[in-house]
């Protein structure tokens, strides 16, 4: 008959759980226009939410300078991206070339 200790420790080793390595994680890489086309949206998000909180709040000058800060923080992504060839998709770059035009 088996002790409690020698079961426990047949158990252990059936049912042990390997943890994988730390240096083969695997991320899906991102293509250079994904990656500019995920800079330019979190940038509209942005522009899009100071946008918002002049309409709603009072201190509409407080959020002028942050506006114009993310406004150009837009075109400077947008500038980058153009040096470098990215092509986007259609319906996101009607919605670059608004955006720009509003801001020029």
């Amino acid at each position: 008959m088996e002790s409690v200790k020698e079961r426990l420790e047949k158990l252990r080793e059936k049912h042990s759980i390997v943890a994988k390595p730390l240096g083969e994680k695997k991320e899906p890489k991102l293509s250079m226009d994904a990656v500019y086309q995920k800079k330019l949206e979190n940038a509209l998000t942005k522009i899009e939410a100071i946008k918002k909180k002049m309409e709603i709040g009072t201190s509409f000058l407080n959020y002028y300078n942050d506006l114009k800060a993310a406004e150009k923080e837009f075109l400077d992504i947008l500038n980058e991206a153009r040096e470098k060839g990215v092509v986007f998709t259609e319906q996101f770059e009607k919605k670059v070339k608004e955006t720009e035009k509003n801001i020029r």
